[in-house]
């Protein structure tokens, strides 16, 4: 990969293009591994502004930055928090833009990956999608506190579960 671009479905660009984030501006991604929505946010803002690229994973920020280094991106820094803590770390109304792509069952990838359908039916049996569920609707809350007047807050779900969906 000579680092000119980076593939991405429709799930991964649209949450983006809703967000519409401007130049200058100063932008949140939540849950922010593997980087693909960061790289658009700074290709949109044209590396301008500052993204706060956030993951709880740590294990995954290697990918974010090796992402975000391949494809040039030098308006991004990188954080290693629980989404909930993002208020009193990123600061209150600090940010104009908030990009919450949650964690979530992935079956919404199931048209890339079929094996999802069966790993999502047999976890569902146990609670893990209302945990899953939980989680996000946590992590929404959480956003708000980093800036009330945000021009904007996007937020999405790939799930085609209408359990998940219906919540």
């Amino acid at each position: 990969m000579a680092g000119h671009y980076m593939l991405q479905g429709a799930s991964s660009f649209m949450p983006v293009m809703a967000l519409a984030p401007q130049s200058g501006e100063t932008v949140v991604d939540v849950a922010a591994a593997p980087g693909g929505k960061t790289s658009y946010i700074a290709a949109l803002m044209k590396n301008s502004g500052t993204i706060f690229a956030n993951e709880l994973n740590p294990a995954r920020l290697k990918s974010i930055s090796a992402n975000l280094s391949r494809l040039g991106v030098a308006n991004t820094v990188l954080c290693n928090y629980d989404g909930r803590q993002l208020p009193s770390v990123v600061g209150r109304n600090a940010v104009d833009r908030v990009l919450l792509d949650a964690p979530c069952s992935g079956t919404g990838v199931v048209s890339k990956d079929p094996s999802v359908k069966v790993g999502a039916a047999l976890c569902s049996r146990f609670g893990w999608l209302w945990r899953r569920h939980a989680d996000a609707c946590r992590l929404l809350c959480m956003c708000e506190p980093l800036d009330p007047c945000a021009q904007s807050l996007s937020s999405s779900k790939c799930t085609r579960s209408w359990e998940k969906k219906s919540q």
